[in-house]
């Protein structure tokens, strides 16, 4: 399900991986592995310190999925002082999907402390699969601005077959306190195929 309006670098942290490096562990258990990861970003020679070289962090995640449960945690330390911790869930109902992430900041001086929380829910019917989504990001400083802001969405997946899907989604935000961003909405309609 891809619900992606609304959020990406609006509510939620955008996405910024460049380059990577990534190793899994065959499964420790039934269903559980260890990955690391080594992620580096483009940085801008105009400036000075880590944002010149470019962002880069070593990332280490246990994987869990066995049965109705997924669940994946992480922890990642960046070259600029910030570490990250991530959790989220998901539990297959059968008629529906649940599913639940949190993101907890710890950061250098030139930024403070803050953390994000998405919940979803998918709703598979046949070739159509139907799903929502809240969000809501308290950083304190960050690229999206100081303060609070929020989101949800909306969208549907109509699968031509298993590598074609038409996806329509629709996401609404709004600033909640002191974020530079203004409220808004944005609806997203694509043809997405995978080789």
């Amino acid at each position: 399900m891809n619900l992606q309006s609304g959020y990406d670098g609006q509510v939620l942290s955008g996405v910024a991986n460049v380059d990577y490096f990534n190793y899994t562990t065959p499964a420790l258990v039934t269903g559980l592995t260890l990955g690391f990861t080594r992620v580096d970003s483009i940085g801008n020679p105009a400036l000075s310190g880590a944002t010149a070289k470019g962002l880069a962090a070593d990332v280490i995640a246990l994987n869990y999925a066995n049965g109705p449960i997924a669940a994946v945690a992480d922890y990642s330390v960046f070259n600029n002082d910030r570490t990250r911790m991530r959790l989220s869930a998901t539990y297959d109902l059968g008629m529906f999907k649940l599913g639940a992430g949190f993101e907890d900041n710890k950061k250098n001086g030139l930024y403070t402390d803050g953390n994000q929380t998405a919940f979803g829910v998918t709703v598979p019917m046949g070739a159509v699969t139907l799903g929502a989504v809240y969000a809501l990001n308290k950083e304190g400083t960050s690229s999206l601005g100081a303060g609070k802001a929020e989101g949800w969405g909306i969208g549907a997946d109509y699968a031509f077959s298993k590598r074609t899907v038409l996806n329509f989604s629709y996401g609404d935000r709004t600033k909640l306190a002191n974020v530079t961003d203004s409220n808004g909405d944005q609806y997203r309609v694509r043809l997405m195929h995978s080789f």
